[in-house]
């Protein structure tokens, strides 16, 4: 069995080969998540925003970020950067609403209904973490 270590700089490797191969995949997320656990949180911001620059429908990446945000003690940007999470998921929620109709292939109405559904928690889970963490944050960046 390998060592917890070793895993963690595999999936940095693994991470760092997946953007080579596909530079607008997940590579620049994972590679995010990589940096944070080894405690480079300027890196793991710097992938994150990129990775957000081209798909920003991933809610945990805004959430990682704030979280990364807040142990700068940059308590306004971790505020705005979920906000910004918040503001896709709102504005784009309806555009994904799932139109079930008789007409249309099922799998493409069960894929609807899916995105619909991660849309949904997706904004459900930004707006708790703002509650929770941000809004009780009275501190300046």
């Amino acid at each position: 069995m390998e060592s917890p270590d070793k895993d963690i700089e595999d999936a940095g490797i693994l991470s760092k080969r997946s953007i080579e191969i596909d530079p607008y995949g997940e590579g620049y997320f994972f590679l995010g998540i990589y940096y944070a656990k080894v405690g480079n949180n300027q890196a793991a911001i710097e992938a994150l925003l990129h990775f957000l620059s081209f798909d920003p429908t991933k809610y945990y990446a805004y959430e990682k970020l704030g979280e990364l945000y807040l142990l700068e003690n940059q308590f306004n940007t971790a505020r705005e950067i979920v906000s910004r999470g918040i503001v896709y998921f709102e504005e784009n929620l309806d555009d994904f609403a799932p139109r079930l109709r008789d007409d249309v292939w099922g799998p493409y109405n069960v894929k609807a209904i899916e995105t619909d559904l991660y849309y949904q928690n997706s904004l459900r889970i930004l707006k708790k973490f703002r509650e929770e963490r941000l809004l009780t944050e009275n501190k300046p960046n």
